[in-house]
């Protein structure tokens, strides 16, 4: 069977009402991925990327071909040009400070499923947070280069089948162990890679792997990668699971009954991404939905929506946007998945 680097398994870790999950990584072949993604989805996923390209100057698919390369280099005992990888995230850094283009991309929510297209959204959405956390241009540059190439790890494990339950392997648990050696192999001079790379698992209050470190014991470049992965992982389906709303994580994570990530990240977390995050969909007070194009910063409940239905649940030929911020008379009074969205038709 041809097998290639495509599709995840999760470790999933229980914490209120919702579940915190880490994407981890299996290989799968491509009949299965299409098996998983259908052709609408698919065909979904070209158009949205060549209507926002222009915007970002083909930068998502040259990160994604970057993370793909990357892989490919080291499968073949070559180094990473960290060089190109810096390089695309200094474009990035520009682009997100410029329009939303690469944040709206990066949180689709029927987007293509594969390791690239991960590794991208968790660098552009971490770079954000980044930028949220005041960190200097050179620092947002090791944020986005780590989270580009956070799963370099996987070129160690196996290619067994998807289990459909989500089960961890032994293997899987030691992807970012493998992946911080091979980069203190190949890149000797960028330490602080390997390092970052090797702790994105961790969890602030110890619960995380491989060597379960917790607090201080944990750079702050390791612990963006980390809240940014979980939720990336939990707005997107994975072949066993549909995607759930970004607003039930953010709720769980604001509610304070995990101490998974400190009080720090979880506040620039929802400074950056709002209690309803870019592109999710909400029902109004009244009976409308629509899907979210920008966040207000300040007022994380009253984000800006564009209306694509009715209150009857009709498709709206024309959408309008309507920025709840400068409205009081209309609220947000649910979030809804994607795939219970109303016919198109």
């Amino acid at each position: 069977m041809n097998c290639k680097t495509r599709l995840y398994k999760s470790q999933s870790t229980s914490h209120g009402d919702a579940v915190i999950e880490a994407s981890l990584l299996e290989r799968v072949s491509e009949e299965e991925l299409e098996n998983f993604q259908p052709q609408e989805v698919q065909e979904s996923n070209r158009v949205l990327e060549e209507d926002i390209g222009g915007e970002t100057n083909g930068i998502y698919p040259s990160a994604k071909a970057y993370v793909s390369g990357s892989i490919r280099r080291v499968e073949e005992r070559k180094s990473p040009d960290i060089r190109r990888g810096e390089e695309l995230v200094k474009r990035i850094i520009d682009s997100i400070a410029e329009s939303s283009a690469l944040l709206l991309l990066a949180t689709d929510r029927r987007q293509e499923f594969s390791l690239s297209t991960h590794s991208v959204n968790v660098a552009i959405l971490s770079l954000r947070l980044a930028q949220t956390l005041k960190y200097e241009p050179q620092n947002q540059v090791r944020v986005g280069l780590a989270a580009l190439l956070h799963e370099i790890g996987v070129v160690v494990l196996p290619k067994p089948m998807i289990y459909p339950t989500g089960e961890v392997s032994p293997q899987e648990w030691k992807r970012s162990v493998h992946g911080a050696r091979l980069l203190q192999e190949f890149c000797p001079d960028y330490d602080w890679l390997a390092a970052t790379v090797g702790q994105v698992y961790e969890r602030e209050d110890g619960s995380g792997f491989p060597l379960g470190l917790e607090g201080e014991g944990i750079r702050e470049e390791a612990k963006i990668l980390g809240i940014v992965d979980v939720f990336e992982a939990y707005i997107h389906d994975r072949p066993y699971r549909k995607a759930s709303t970004g607003y039930q994580l953010l709720h769980e994570l604001t509610r304070g009954e995990t101490k998974s990530f400190s009080d720090q990240i979880v506040k620039a977390f929802m400074a950056s991404f709002s209690l309803y995050p870019y592109n999710e969909y909400v029902v109004l007070n009244t009976g409308e939905l629509g899907q979210v194009v920008a966040v207000n910063a300040e007022n994380g409940w009253r984000p800006v929506i564009k209306i694509l239905y009715d209150s009857k649940g009709r498709h709206v030929d024309k959408p309008r946007e309507t920025d709840l911020a400068q409205n009081s008379l209309l609220f947000i009074t649910k979030a809804v998945p994607y795939h219970e969205l109303p016919p198109a038709g």
